[in-house]
């Protein structure tokens, strides 16, 4: 039995769906079943890093150079982009197709539908079956819970992610807003924009990639997207803000901030971030808010999600 993950990233739509399935991919080769890697992810060097550093038994970038086996290869994909009869994707061509989904995603076709929620809940007939909620958010295997403790007088640590690509300039428009604080930090901006350096010396870009995982796990405070990204800050049980960029945002936007788990920081409407500069500001300077946002996602989500997605797809 061979398992064929696909998906594709760009820094436009940004690199989620190929995230899901790598923790899905990583769950699978360790257990050392034969996993194969199909989409184009934008020539994107640290995704690309990641896809190639996983033990794929193969990766191929192009859809045109994989040939499925009907008879023995299981699709299991994650995208918004494929026409709903494209044949990639067709039942026909595949022993079992798996649809990993959110809200926006169109009405594929599949035996087994994942939707990474934060809540359980309906969607949609695709002719499968159907497990939705949290337990099944697929997380990397370097997502840990973080032992949060911060020494006497030592500086407030901050993280500003905007997701794996930040296309819609999060990081540099949240930047602009913290450096009018009077407030002592130190904020780590994941940008490729190295002239946010320049702010003050409180800021300092780092690439986008593998050291988000390392500053994680000392940081005080992160503010990121509601996107893939924002989820493993809360498994991590860390005190978020987050941001709503666009619609496929919105429904993590809202449920993160009714359970109180994130911070609501603002939406960008019309192309332009509008934040709530009085929250940020009491985020940065309250100690007792940003305890009482680790305190709301105790136990929010957990790391077996890719554990129990790929349960499913072994039962199938």
């Amino acid at each position: 039995m061979r398992y064929v993950l696909h998906a594709e990233a760009a820094v436009g739509p940004g690199t989620g769906h190929v995230m899901r399935l790598s923790a899905i991919a990583e769950e699978m080769i360790s257990r050392n079943l034969e996993v194969i890697f199909v989409g184009d992810i934008g020539s994107i060097p640290w995704l690309e890093n990641r896809i190639l550093g996983l033990g794929f038994s193969r990766v191929l970038f192009n859809v045109g150079d994989f040939f499925s086996d009907p008879g023995s290869d299981i699709l299991v994909f994650d995208s918004y982009t494929r026409d709903i009869d494209d044949c990639f994707i067709s039942k026909l061509n595949w022993k079992k197709v798996v649809l990993i989904s959110d809200v926006t995603t169109p009405r594929y076709s599949a035996d087994l539908v994942i939707h990474p929620n934060l809540s359980e809940g309906q969607l949609i007939d695709t002719g499968g079956d159907l497990y939705s909620g949290p337990k099944y958010i697929p997380l990397r295997k370097t997502i840990k819970k973080v032992i949060y403790s911060r020494e006497v007088g030592s500086k407030l640590k901050i993280l500003l992610v905007g997701g794996g690509t930040d296309p819609f300039n999060f990081v540099s428009s949240l930047a602009l807003i913290l450096s009018e604080s009077g407030c002592s930090f130190e904020a780590f901006l994941f940008t490729h924009d190295i002239s946010l350096a320049l702010i003050d010396n409180r800021f300092s870009v780092v690439e986008i990639g593998p050291d988000l995982d390392v500053l994680a796990e000392t940081a005080d405070l992160v503010f990121t997207t509601a996107s893939t990204t924002s989820l493993e800050f809360i498994a991590r049980e860390m005190a978020v803000g987050i941001g709503c960029a666009v619609e496929n945002q919105k429904n993590f936007y809202d449920g993160l901030k009714s359970s109180g788990a994130a911070a609501p920081i603002g939406k960008r409407v019309l192309n332009n971030w509008i934040f709530d500069a009085a929250l940020i500001d009491k985020l940065i300077s309250e100690a007792g808010l940003r305890t009482e946002l680790r305190t709301k996602c105790k136990n929010f989500i957990d790391c077996d999600g890719s554990s129990r997605i790929v349960d499913l797809i072994l039962n199938l």
